[in-house]
């Protein structure tokens, strides 16, 4: 019996989208977010605590969400320090704040981009689209031995 990860060189492998994760306790805020991310072929798990956000992100199972769309509007201070705490955890996706983030906090929390109120079609896509998640790498050079 062979373990499930383990496949033969060269084969394709067909992963799933991560998807995202998003924190938004407003109803308006989580469904504009997923309409968004749905538009880019994105899965978006809402959350309406940040411990919810916390534990989809820092031990939940591979794959896990590699962009966090966080409503900085309905944050409160405390959830900051948990934020901060996911980065040290090892999570180091993107962040897509939505709201107002003053840009030290932005900073210090390596937040990528930041939208603001009016929350129309197509904010959050071109958010993401300048995220460059789906740039395209070069294939490295098989070595001959």
């Amino acid at each position: 019996m062979t373990h499930p990860r383990l496949v033969a060189r060269g084969t394709k492998r067909d992963l799933e989208p991560a998807g995202a994760a998003i924190f938004a306790p407003d109803v308006r805020r989580a469904r504009w977010a997923v309409k968004e991310l749905a538009r880019r072929g994105l899965v978006g798990r809402v959350c309406v605590t940040f411990t919810e956000v916390f534990a989809m992100l820092a031990s939940s199972e591979a794959p896990r969400p590699q962009i966090l769309v966080a409503d900085f509007d309905a944050l409160h201070p405390s959830e900051l320090f948990e934020l901060q705490a996911l980065r040290q955890y090892g999570w180091f996706g993107s962040i897509i704040a939505v709201g107002r983030v003053p840009p030290a906090l932005a900073a210090s929390l390596a937040i990528d981009r930041v939208v603001r109120p009016p929350l129309y079609e197509d904010l959050l896509c071109e958010a993401i689209d300048s995220l460059g998640l789906h740039a395209v790498t070069m294939p490295m050079p098989i070595l001959d031995a």
